[in-house]
Formats: structure tokens, sequence, C-alpha cells
């Protein structure tokens, strides 16, 4: 494992284990950008890591399969489905190859990290009541 992928794991470790981020799973699928609005009025934002992502970005092919910011409400979910064949990091949520990550967001904040899938590199979620 190179340290890269080292560090990007380990900043997903101590976010999980300081009790920040609860992972919820779903087996849902719903296309790249889908909002969907639930009875509570909360929304999940969905997104798909395709097939080839890692590769396309080891040629140095631009990717962006996520927004640099997303503004949400508490109670919002964003779900990441990885459909390629290596993890990626988003913000800080590691997400393992052929596995979907969903997380709702039950307190306000700014939560920001790292974004394998986007070209800056990064990525932050501003939650608002």
């Amino acid at each position: 494992m190179n340290a890269r992928v080292a560090g990007m794991v380990s900043l997903a470790i101590l976010i999980v284990a300081g009790g920040v981020f609860l992972l919820l799973r779903s087996s849902a699928h719903h296309g790249p950008g889908a909002v969907l609005v639930d009875n509570e009025q909360s929304a999940t934002h969905s997104y798909t890591i395709p097939p080839g992502t890692f590769d396309a970005i080891a040629r140095g092919e631009p990717v962006s399969i996520l927004p640099a910011e997303m503004d949400l409400h508490v109670g919002d979910s964003v779900r990441v489905r990885n459909d390629d064949s290596h993890s990626s990091v988003v913000g800080p949520f590691y997400i393992d190859a052929h596995s979907v990550m969903t997380q709702r967001f039950t307190s306000k904040g700014t939560y920001s990290g790292l974004c394998t899938v986007h070209p800056s590199g990064k990525i932050e979620i501003h939650v608002t009541k």
C-alpha cells in the first residue's frame, strides 16, 4: 500500500473511530447525482463511481464524479456506489471497491477531506438545519 492510500485509510479510520460519522448500508442504486426526497423532507444525494475510474485517473484523465462542495440539511444523506475495482476516498469516507456507502447527516457542521474522484482532490460538505 502506498503512503497516500495508507494516509487516506488512516484518516477515515480516525474519523469513524471518533464517532463523528455513522455509516449506513444501502443496496439501492440511483443515477449519478440523483437527489431523492423522502416523506420527512430529507434528501438522498446519490453518486456512482463507474468502472475504470482508477485507471482513468492513473492515465491523467480528469475525473469529476462528485461536486467539490455540497450544501445539505440535517437529515439528508449522501450515497456513493463504487462500481470500480479500486477503493476510493470521498471526504472522511473510505469506500471499498464494489460497495455502497450511505451517510445520513444528523448534525450541522462542515465535513471536509480528500476526494480521490474529483480533480481538486478534496471535498467539502456543509450541513445546515
